[in-house]
């Protein structure tokens, strides 16, 4: 029994069942509509299953059954009637649905999932199944129009006719194990409206137990096609992008009616039935048509699980079939994967037919415009053709940024340790963009040890003059630890990434001295609103295999990235040295009482060097004993005359930029009377 807008529709699960169904509906009805009547829960009549039992074919196929065998879900109730589609003169939608093997329960879940969530949308139904009682038991319960077709040739054949007879402007072709969701309609017609060049568009199909059964799919080479995600859980995030993909099967499959008529439909004349969905979808990407997984509308698909011993696997196809469509597609065919490795198929299918950038930065746009930084390049990536991903250092999405997703923009916020995130996700993209010098410094080395072919842009277009080590380094001279230390950062990243964007010609020429290799461009101070800086990304992706490696799978890049970054470690080390030495008899003062603060005081107390209490603005802090020492107000102690020597301060803490602008305002000088511990 199935609710619907007229009340109950009774349905009697087996045809074979020896069961009156007319009868059984008439009696509950008078039951219902008799309010000083009780109605008892009881096994259907003549003895037939019921409905919990192991056997049933709802079960077997994993639907969750109630205990008892009569649902009541109203209070009053209409007399029962077979539903029945609504008929319109001018269809948005057709519905082209294949009926195969002896699926009927789930069939009529598909049918009625149909008549319950296209309410707003004028459609049609037609039903393609094979001759015999299940043809005449579709028309009994739904009065749709049907067609029998006695093979899967012939019924390629049908399909092809019934989509030529039809009106609708997207066609939907889907299996009778496939049951839509609220959003599956709504979320592909929503794509094709925001995504013009849209021509076939796909859903998130989920199994019966709520993970993914495919995700789009991926053709190989050899003669084998895989399903994306197949088994994952349903928020994975490789199959939460809106991409171009492969090809889609007909299990669910939309597209356009003007996009149908310029691919012709299927070609059931020179392609094998098996391969008919993976042509149909290579045909509309040569007539210039996207192929779109939209992970946002999810259908579930009622047909059981294959073994385990296949996953992923969609089909292995004959080789004798298999010759000609190699023939025909051989360009866009990717090479066979010898070991299914998880993150290799993952990045064959997100990265379809465009490149992916991932666009790394503390804050999101938050209108939809290049008025600078992130937006800039954002739109530029978009107008060259990428598709785009963000990775920001936000922990919580807002409201503003909706406009993200609806675009298509994947959004990654810092939930999770970086390096795992590197590990799961930095395989699907082609080039990184990294927004300044913070993340620059401390994401190229970890994204470097994965991969050395991404290409990584380090936009320092806006570099503050406090981290311009230019001038210090072209002078050569009396370089502070602090500019040493600078030095050495940005030599480390000018090895670690492949191009740089910058609005002063100084600084390039000075990463360009660091690493020779870097390519270096200059940008005026309101960057170019076009696509130009992108163009030069895509053609440095299509020459990447030219690039010195860097990469985490030889022991010579292990090398070079750590020689580097302990040789910033040696200088550091160097620096604090340098404060005990120059701190002498001086009261010594530690502004941070948090964890960098006590990590400071124990570095300086194994170099000698003793402290007299922390030093923090948080009233809650002060007056209490931290690590063994007091903490006090900084702006008290240090503006007071009761040490005859001025104190000297290290800065243990990550606000070290702050810290430092306000001991100059008190009339502090830095280096001569106050410092950063560079070692953290």
């Amino acid at each position: 029994m199935t609710e619907n807008a007229r009340g109950f529709a009774i349905h009697c699960p087996s045809i074979e069942a020896v069961f009156d169904i007319d009868w059984f509906a008439t009696a509950l009805t008078c039951l219902l509509k008799n309010r000083e009547t009780v109605v008892h829960t009881a096994t259907p009549h003549q003895g037939t299953f019921p409905l919990s039992s192991d056997n049933n074919t709802l079960t077997t196929m994993g639907f969750a059954m109630p205990d008892t065998h009569i649902m009541i879900r109203r209070d009053a109730l209409k007399v029962p009637t077979p539903f029945e589609f609504a008929q319109s003169d001018a269809p948005l939608i057709t519905f082209v649905l294949s009926v195969t093997g002896d699926v009927t329960p789930a069939l009529y879940l598909s049918l009625f999932s149909i008549y319950e969530r296209c309410v707003g949308y004028p459609y049609e139904v037609r039903i393609v199944t094979e001759k015999g009682h299940t043809a005449d038991y579709i028309r009994s319960i739904c009065n749709a129009a049907v067609f029998e077709a006695e093979s899967d040739e012939r019924r390629l054949n049908v399909l092809n006719d019934i989509a030529d007879s039809t009106t609708g402007k997207y066609l939907i072709f889907m299996s009778s194990t496939i049951a839509l969701t609220p959003s599956s309609v709504s979320e592909v017609l929503r794509t094709f409206t925001e995504h013009p060049r849209a021509g076939i568009v796909g859903a998130k199909t989920l199994s019966a137990t709520g993970v993914i059964d495919n995700a789009a799919c991926i053709m190989l080479s050899g003669g084998l096609s895989l399903k994306h995600g197949w088994g994952k859980l349903l928020q994975t995030l490789d199959c939460e992008y809106l991409r171009e993909v492969d090809f889609f099967t007909l299990d669910f499959l939309v597209i356009s009616r003007q996009a149908w008529n310029d691919v012709n439909g299927f070609d059931t004349l020179s392609c094998p039935v098996s391969l008919l969905d993976a042509d149909l979808c290579f045909k509309a990407g040569k007539f210039g048509y996207g192929v779109l997984y939209q992970p946002e509308a999810e259908v579930f698909n009622y047909h059981p699980h294959e073994p385990t011993q296949t996953e992923g696997i969609l089909r292995k196809y004959e080789l004798r079939d298999f010759m000609h469509f190699r023939q025909r597609w051989q360009t866009k065919l990717r090479d066979s994967l010898c070991t299914y490795d998880d993150l290799l198929i993952a990045r064959a299918s997100v990265s379809g037919n465009r490149p992916w950038v991932l666009l790394m930065c503390h804050r999101l746009p938050l209108v939809q415009s290049p008025a600078g930084g992130v937006g800039v390049f954002l739109h530029s990536f978009r107008e060259a053709g990428f598709n785009v991903a963000i990775h920001t250092e936000e922990v919580d999405p807002v409201q503003e940024h909706c406009w993200l997703t609806r675009e298509g923009i994947k959004i990654f916020y810092n939930d999770v340790d970086f390096s795992q995130f590197t590990r799961d996700n930095v395989l699907h993209f082609d080039a990184i963009w990294l927004e300044d010098r913070s993340i620059a410094l401390y994401r190229s080395t970890r994204i470097r040890r994965v991969s050395g072919s991404i290409v990584l842009i380090y936009d320092a277009s806006a570099i503050p003059s406090g981290e311009d080590c230019s001038a210090a380094f072209f002078r050569e001279t009396n370089l502070s630890s602090l500019n040493r230390i600078q030095i050495a950062r940005d030599r480390l990243i000018a090895t670690m990434v492949d191009v740089v964007y910058t609005c002063s010609e100084g600084y390039g020429k000075y990463l360009a001295s660091l690493n020779q290799g870097l390519v270096v461009r200059l940008i005026p101070a309101s960057p170019p609103q076009d696509a130009s800086p992108a163009v030069e990304i895509l053609d440095l992706i299509r020459t990447a295999s030219a690039r010195r490696t860097v990469s985490g799978q030889t022991a010579g890049g292990f090398n070079e990235i750590l020689n580097m970054e302990n040789a910033i470690r040696e200088i550091a080390h160097l620096g604090l040295r340098d404060i005990v030495d120059r701190c002498a008899e001086r009261p010594l003062y530690i502004w941070g009482a948090g964890a960098g603060g006590i990590q400071t005081r124990r570095m300086l107390a194994s170099m000698g060097a003793s402290a007299v209490a922390f030093l923090d603005r948080f009233r809650q802090k002060q007056l209490t004993t931290i690590d063994g020492l007091p903490v006090y107000d900084p702006v008290v102690v240090l503006n007071t005359t009761v040490h005859q020597r001025r104190p000297y301060v290290v800065i243990g803490s990550i606000y070290s930029s702050a810290i430092s602008s306000d001991l100059i305002e008190m009339g502090y000088e830095s280096e001569k009377d106050f410092a950063v511990n560079l070692l953290l």
